[in-house]
Protein backbone atom coordinates (compact mmCIF):
# COMPACT_ATOMS: atom_id res chain seq x y z
CA UNK A 1 0.00 0.00 0.00
CA UNK A 2 1.06 3.57 -0.83
CA UNK A 3 0.39 6.10 1.85
CA UNK A 4 0.99 9.96 2.20
CA UNK A 5 1.46 11.03 5.57
CA UNK A 6 1.17 14.48 6.53
CA UNK A 7 2.34 16.03 9.87
CA UNK A 8 2.10 19.48 10.48
CA UNK A 9 5.03 19.70 12.82
CA UNK A 10 9.40 19.01 11.55
CA UNK A 11 9.15 15.40 12.12
CA UNK A 12 12.32 13.10 13.79
CA UNK A 13 12.80 16.02 16.81
CA UNK A 14 12.29 14.74 20.67
CA UNK A 15 8.89 15.10 21.12
CA UNK A 16 5.94 12.52 22.40
CA UNK A 17 4.30 13.34 18.94
CA UNK A 18 7.22 13.00 16.62
CA UNK A 19 7.70 10.13 18.36
CA UNK A 20 4.48 8.32 17.76
CA UNK A 21 4.68 9.76 13.94
CA UNK A 22 8.16 8.22 13.89
CA UNK A 23 7.16 4.77 15.42
CA UNK A 24 3.92 4.48 13.26
CA UNK A 25 6.39 4.80 10.14
CA UNK A 26 8.47 2.25 11.50
CA UNK A 27 5.31 -0.19 11.66
CA UNK A 28 3.90 0.79 8.49
CA UNK A 29 7.40 0.27 6.33
CA UNK A 30 7.57 -2.98 8.63
CA UNK A 31 5.03 -4.30 7.13
CA UNK A 32 6.17 -3.65 3.49
CA UNK A 33 3.86 -0.28 2.71
CA UNK A 34 5.50 2.53 1.05
CA UNK A 35 5.32 5.90 3.45
CA UNK A 36 5.26 9.50 1.33
CA UNK A 37 5.84 12.04 4.33
CA UNK A 38 4.58 15.64 3.81
CA UNK A 39 6.03 17.58 7.02
CA UNK A 40 7.18 21.06 7.72
CA UNK A 41 10.55 22.19 7.41
CA UNK A 42 13.52 21.32 10.00
CA UNK A 43 14.06 17.78 12.27
CA UNK A 44 16.51 15.47 11.37
CA UNK A 45 16.74 13.25 8.77
CA UNK A 46 16.34 9.41 9.28
CA UNK A 47 17.27 7.08 6.72
CA UNK A 48 14.18 4.11 6.54
CA UNK A 49 13.83 1.27 3.64
CA UNK A 50 10.34 2.67 2.00
CA UNK A 51 10.56 6.01 3.73
CA UNK A 52 10.82 9.38 1.04
CA UNK A 53 10.49 12.24 3.16
CA UNK A 54 9.04 15.63 1.26
CA UNK A 55 9.16 19.20 3.87
CA UNK A 56 7.47 22.22 2.65
CA UNK A 57 9.28 25.18 2.11
CA UNK A 58 10.67 27.32 5.23
CA UNK A 59 9.62 30.59 5.92
CA UNK A 60 11.09 33.79 7.72
CA UNK A 61 9.66 33.85 11.41
CA UNK A 62 8.22 37.11 11.76
CA UNK A 63 7.09 38.98 15.20
CA UNK A 64 3.72 40.08 14.06
CA UNK A 65 2.49 37.26 12.23
CA UNK A 66 4.74 34.35 13.45
CA UNK A 67 4.37 31.75 10.93
CA UNK A 68 1.95 29.18 11.31
CA UNK A 69 -1.23 29.91 8.69
CA UNK A 70 1.19 30.61 5.90
CA UNK A 71 3.35 26.99 7.34
CA UNK A 72 0.21 25.39 7.55
CA UNK A 73 -0.48 26.65 3.83
CA UNK A 74 2.81 25.53 2.38
CA UNK A 75 2.25 21.76 4.15
CA UNK A 76 -1.00 22.06 2.31
CA UNK A 77 0.24 22.90 -1.06
CA UNK A 78 2.86 19.95 -0.72
CA UNK A 79 0.43 17.58 -0.13
CA UNK A 80 -1.51 18.51 -3.21
CA UNK A 81 1.70 18.40 -5.40
CA UNK A 82 2.36 15.12 -4.31
CA UNK A 83 -1.49 13.86 -4.53
CA UNK A 84 -0.62 15.02 -8.58
CA UNK A 85 2.64 13.45 -8.57
CA UNK A 86 1.86 9.65 -7.00
CA UNK A 87 -0.70 7.62 -6.65
CA UNK A 88 -2.02 6.43 -3.12
CA UNK A 89 -3.79 4.37 -1.68
CA UNK A 90 -4.43 6.01 1.74
CA UNK A 91 -3.95 9.59 3.62
CA UNK A 92 -2.81 10.04 6.95
CA UNK A 93 -2.56 12.81 8.82
CA UNK A 94 -1.87 13.85 12.35
CA UNK A 95 -2.95 16.78 14.44
CA UNK A 96 -4.16 19.85 12.90
CA UNK A 97 -3.32 18.34 9.25
CA UNK A 98 -6.92 16.95 9.80
CA UNK A 99 -8.15 19.87 7.71
CA UNK A 100 -6.03 19.31 4.70
CA UNK A 101 -6.74 15.43 4.54
CA UNK A 102 -10.64 16.20 4.89
CA UNK A 103 -10.49 18.36 1.76
CA UNK A 104 -7.99 15.82 0.27
CA UNK A 105 -10.38 13.21 0.17
CA UNK A 106 -13.16 14.67 -1.05
CA UNK A 107 -10.56 16.01 -3.89
CA UNK A 108 -9.08 12.89 -4.74
CA UNK A 109 -11.64 10.01 -2.81
CA UNK A 110 -8.69 8.49 -1.46
CA UNK A 111 -9.51 7.15 1.74
CA UNK A 112 -8.56 9.44 4.98
CA UNK A 113 -7.34 8.46 8.39
CA UNK A 114 -6.81 11.01 11.14
CA UNK A 115 -5.50 10.08 14.29
CA UNK A 116 -6.77 13.34 16.59
CA UNK A 117 -3.71 13.64 18.76
CA UNK A 118 -1.07 11.37 18.38
CA UNK A 119 0.59 12.95 21.75
CA UNK A 120 -1.64 10.88 23.50
CA UNK A 121 -0.62 7.90 22.71
CA UNK A 122 0.84 5.55 24.93
CA UNK A 123 4.05 7.28 25.72
CA UNK A 124 2.97 10.76 24.89
CA UNK A 125 3.12 13.76 26.68
CA UNK A 126 -0.29 14.96 25.88
CA UNK A 127 -2.38 15.97 28.46
CA UNK A 128 -4.35 12.83 29.45
CA UNK A 129 -6.78 14.62 31.73
CA UNK A 130 -7.98 16.25 28.49
CA UNK A 131 -9.08 13.05 27.06
CA UNK A 132 -10.37 12.17 30.34
CA UNK A 133 -12.90 15.27 30.34
CA UNK A 134 -13.54 14.55 26.62
CA UNK A 135 -14.77 10.66 27.60
CA UNK A 136 -16.85 11.97 30.58
CA UNK A 137 -18.86 14.45 28.54
CA UNK A 138 -19.61 11.37 25.42
CA UNK A 139 -20.80 9.21 28.79
CA UNK A 140 -23.01 11.53 29.86
CA UNK A 141 -24.22 12.81 26.25
CA UNK A 142 -24.82 9.02 25.62
CA UNK A 143 -26.96 8.51 29.24
CA UNK A 144 -28.92 11.69 28.66
CA UNK A 145 -29.78 10.45 24.64
CA UNK A 146 -30.44 6.64 26.39
CA UNK A 147 -32.55 8.33 29.18
CA UNK A 148 -34.29 10.13 26.28
CA UNK A 149 -35.05 7.67 24.40
CA UNK A 150 -36.31 4.94 27.35
CA UNK A 151 -38.69 7.41 28.50
CA UNK A 152 -40.64 7.72 24.93
CA UNK A 153 -42.20 4.12 25.44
Amino acid sequence: MKILLIAPEPVFEESASCSSIHRRILVLTALGHTVDLVACPGGTEKDIPGLTVFRCRELPRTKSTGNGALSGFFLFLKTVQRLFRADYDLLCTVGRAGRIGWFCQKMTKIPHLHDIAPSLSPGGDGDARELEQVAEALEKSGCAAAQAAGSQR
